[in-house]
């Protein structure tokens, strides 16, 4: 988006302060704030019919052979997460960044309100005590 000239910054944080009226905000982030729920992304003025391409992550299920040790190899379904290289118009990428973004702004406030709880807690811990961390998290990666 930003190597067509679309959005002036790649920056995670201005991005999603784009479109809420508060970064820090549970009920904006969540799409919960009437003020900020509907509030578009201002994209740079384009020409929203001009062609390009882009990378997106998809789910795809897909059949290969699997071989066990001293088994023949059967064949099986596995669902894969891979990068394909998408086509269309400026348009169609504005709009499937605007939906991402928008399911973006709840797990980046997640992010951010965990780190502060934990680096909260590394703070208040006595000599005494120990802080231990399960991290279950899934894979995102953010290209703009």
């Amino acid at each position: 988006m930003k190597r067509e000239h679309v959005i002036n910054t790649d920056h995670l944080e201005e991005l999603v302060a784009c479109i809420s009226c508060s970064v820090t905000d549970k009920a904006c982030m969540y799409n919960e704030c009437v003020s900020c729920k509907h509030k578009q992304f201002p994209f740079e003025l384009h020409d929203c019919n001009a062609q390009t391409t882009w990378t997106q992550w998809k789910t795809v299920t897909e059949e290969r052979n699997i071989k066990k040790t001293g088994e023949q190899s059967e064949l099986k379904k596995v669902t894969v997460v891979m990068k394909e290289i998408q086509s269309g118009s400026i348009y169609d990428l504005m709009t499937e960044f605007e939906q991402q973004l928008q399911k973006f702004k709840a797990h980046y406030f997640n992010i951010r309100h965990q780190f502060g709880a934990y680096r909260q807690l590394r703070k208040d811990m006595k000599s005494n005590e120990a802080l231990a961390c399960r991290l279950c998290c899934q894979a995102i990666q953010c290209s703009v």
